[in-house]
């Protein structure tokens, strides 16, 4: 296994928090920031910068708890190979690690109200037409296994039955926005976006608006794994980035990019990087934003690697919800699409994130 990947939150904490020292020799302000959550988890935030900055990179992880073992493994990759090759009295740099601590520490991707933080950060909650999500409800049945197999191979099979009749009488797009969306009804369903903000939501949106009151310029980037072609990292762009897929490839050097939209990747409600943009856009006109994810792709869009992905979704939410099932054959599916401890994998996700953090250094911060 690459050693700069670990799978125990409390390693990956330990590791993170040995980085305020390192830090410090570069820049004269560093401070760390711990907002607490549960089980005695926390998402840490280190603040360093200049005595004077108008930029600042932002780095985050863990949104998608489990996501967040690749994330700790970017956060050490950028302060061995990147760290030192940043302006330092031109930049300030924030690095976040464990925004959904206690799903990272648990191996779940939502948080312990089952809540996906990625789908929480809404816009406007009275706005019940956009939330809607009629594709979820109309397959209901399908993230809602009735029965339960003690026999893998069996429960396999039922699941891949019910998804073939569904491909059957809909299509592959209709079960991939009723997934991707999220959905604001369901609290014991999967992307379950919540009726309200999570506590570490209205944190996340306090510090964004007061990092926009001192800095002119904001990148952010924002790990996360699972989608997208196998063994690739793309930047997903928000639908609310009015620069083009192909100013970005040429401003970057990095040919893998797309956007939020259902015609290039999905859909989503309630995104933190959306969200981003729209604060930038009403409240900070006059501020400069570059937000995207590093989406690193496990299992792939085929029709199969689909297929294992919700599979391993709606059985590890059933399992969370019912405690039915066993969690370490869940786990163990769940880890090798969110979390990946293939070294191949691991080796390629590190290759594509240099190339994507020089890039990114080369575009906007020199």
């Amino acid at each position: 296994m690459n050693p700069l990947f670990l799978f125990d939150y409390d390693q990956c904490k330990n590791r993170f928090l040995q980085y305020q020292t390192a830090i410090e020799k570069f820049w004269p302000d560093v401070d760390l920031r711990t907002f607490s959550l549960k089980d005695g988890t926390a998402m840490d935030f280190i603040h360093a910068a200049p005595h004077q900055a108008d930029q600042l990179l932002i780095i985050s992880t863990g949104l998608h708890g489990i996501e967040g073992y690749v994330g700790a493994a970017m956060l050490e990759f950028f302060m061995k190979e990147f760290v030192h090759k940043l302006n330092h009295e031109k930049t300030a740099l924030g690095l976040i690690h464990g925004i959904n601590s206690w799903g990272m520490k648990h191996f779940r991707k939502a948080n312990e109200n089952n809540v996906d933080l990625n789908r929480n950060f809404v816009w406007d909650w009275s706005d019940a037409t956009t939330l809607q999500n009629n594709e979820y409800e109309e397959l209901n049945s399908l993230f809602h296994p009735k029965a339960h197999f003690s026999n893998r191979a069996r429960q396999s099979l039922s699941f891949a039955w019910k998804l073939g009749q569904t491909l059957y009488k809909k299509n592959q797009k209709f079960i991939t926005r009723a997934v991707t969306l999220g959905q604001y009804k369901d609290p014991k369903g999967a992307y379950y976006g919540g009726k309200d903000y999570e506590k570490i939501t209205k944190h996340l949106m306090e510090m964004y608006e007061a990092l926009f009151s001192v800095y002119t310029s904001i990148i952010l980037l924002d790990i996360h794994t699972g989608y997208g072609p196998k063994d690739d990292m793309y930047l997903v762009n928000s639908r609310y980035e009015y620069r083009t897929q192909a100013d970005f490839t040429k401003q970057l050097g990095y040919p893998f990019i797309i956007s939020t939209t259902p015609e290039k990747f999905y859909e989503i409600n309630g995104d933190m990087i959306d969200y981003i943009y729209r604060l930038q856009q009403t409240t900070f006109p006059d501020r400069h934003l570059f937000a995207t994810t590093f989406e690193f792709g496990t299992l792939g869009d085929s029709l199969y690697g689909q297929f294992k992905s919700l599979q391993a979704t709606i059985e590890e939410t059933d399992h969370y919800v019912t405690k039915r099932g066993s969690r370490t054959s869940i786990r163990r599916l769940f880890q090798k699409l969110y979390a990946p401890s293939d070294e191949k994998w691991q080796n390629k996700a590190v290759e594509n994130a240099k190339q994507a953090f020089q890039g990114v250094i080369n575009g906007f911060l020199l």
